[in-house]
């Protein structure tokens, strides 16, 4: 659906700002801990703990010998879920965002009259930091809880990957984001992929949609930017094309930005990746306007999608486009208007997904062993998520949710305001 600017600005304003009632939800169940929690260490043997057989998370009378299925009686069989989440600190917004989008997939859940298995969810906060990430899967773990969802932020999520990955426990992480994890494993799962994904799709678009084989990049100077960049370049190789600069630039000099982008038109580039926020990158866009760039091609990441960039493209502008994260819809979208009075931002969506994965694998595991239940995470398909029906994929070494990824997003011309609009935003 199309929308005008103004309805762009106003839907930011109401995801951006939550009803003034404070509608961050109670979980049914919900225990929390101080946070101070101090970080757990080892048993008095030196050993971590181990949440791979049914104890605290899990009912005993999933422990068959014979390894056959018991039979369950409707919510006969009780299991935790802890939820590693900011509750202090500077992503307690995401957090917060994060349990709204969770609070209308358990009251959905807890709908369902027919379920065997009831999930009890419990919380600790990860305090916006690495260290504050891995003490509350720590303190979820040594309860012998074998399902966590979480963390939220990047960097708690690069630190915690490794360390989950070590443990007999599921892992399903509702953003990878910007994050890099540097291993993976059976029991790691995500719904939203990494950011890097971008690169790729951007690469891919350029040269199988629009057959241009000639690229340059323009990214800042960290290891998000530099991540990007070699996303794209590897992508762009693959598909039979070549890139011709690279230009590593400070944030603080927009118009070096627009300067790099005429010297990669120079250099033979007619396509031009933007790793940028929107400053920089409206810079790139009115520099598409000049006569010497008047064949060239942008492709710009999700920080950068703000209508002033359109603006700056001028007579450019449908040669401007864009990578980003699906707006959530749907079921949940309605659902999620009607429980808090405003629109849904991603991490609503995301931890929605996450909480509805983790109950389809719970309900539909042969037992409540993790092995288990990450098997069916694994091979789930048809997942009623945020973003469409959603299906577990296996690529580039992450597990994740394919419908949650990113995707192009392409500028036209709202047909009432004649402003440009993002399409489908």
């Amino acid at each position: 659906m199309r929308r005008s600017l103004p309805s762009i600005l106003l839907i930011a304003l109401l995801a951006a700002c939550p009803p003034d009632d404070g509608s961050v939800p109670t979980f049914p169940g919900l225990e929390t801990t101080p946070s101070d929690a101090s970080f757990p260490g080892p048993t008095a043997d030196g050993e971590t703990p181990s949440a791979g057989t049914p104890g605290e998370g899990a009912s005993s009378e999933d422990a068959s010998p014979d390894g056959a299925t018991p039979t369950r009686a409707p919510g006969s069989q009780s299991f935790k879920v802890c939820l590693i989440l900011p509750g202090s600190g500077p992503s307690r917004d995401v957090g917060n965002e994060m349990r709204r989008g969770i609070a209308v997939a358990i009251d959905a859940i807890e709908k369902d009259a027919g379920r065997a298995r009831t999930i009890q969810w419990i919380e600790r906060d990860t305090k916006s930091t690495e260290a504050g990430a891995v003490a509350a899967y720590h303190s979820c773990f040594n309860e012998g809880i074998s399902f966590i969802i979480g963390p939220v932020h990047p960097a708690a999520t690069t630190a915690l990957v490794p360390v989950a990955a070590a443990h007999d426990a599921i892992l399903l992480i509702p953003e990878i984001g910007a994050a890099l994890p540097t291993e993976w494993g059976d029991n790691l799962f995500a719904v939203a992929p990494p950011a890097t994904d971008m690169g790729r799709i951007a690469a891919r678009d350029t040269t199988d949609e629009k057959k241009l084989t000639s690229a340059a990049v323009l990214y800042i100077d960290s290891v998000f930017g530099e991540s990007l960049k070699d996303a794209y370049v590897e992508q762009i190789k693959e598909g039979g094309g070549s890139v011709v600069a690279t230009y590593e630039l400070p944030l603080e000099d927009a118009g070096a930005w627009g300067a790099a982008a005429a010297k990669a038109a120079a250099a033979g580039a007619k396509a031009l990746f933007v790793v940028g926020p929107a400053e920089p990158a409206a810079s790139v866009a009115h520099a598409l306007t000049s006569v010497e760039l008047r064949t060239m091609e942008a492709w710009f990441i999700d920080w950068s999608m703000h209508p002033p960039v359109l603006s700056a493209g001028g007579s450019a502008v449908s040669r401007m486009h864009w990578v980003n994260r699906p707006l959530p819809s749907g079921a949940f979208h309605n659902a999620y208007v009607t429980a808090h009075q405003a629109q849904p931002e991603f991490p609503a969506g995301t931890g929605y997904d996450a909480a509805i994965l983790a109950s389809r694998a719970i309900e539909s595991a042969e037992s409540l062993w993790f092995e288990d239940i990450a098997q069916k995470l694994m091979n789930d398909t048809g997942v009623p998520s945020a973003f469409g029906a959603g299906s577990i994929v296996h690529k580039r070494g992450v597990r994740f949710e394919e419908v949650a990824g990113y995707r192009m997003v392409e500028p036209q011309q709202d047909s009432v305001s004649e402003h440009w609009i993002f399409g489908g935003y």
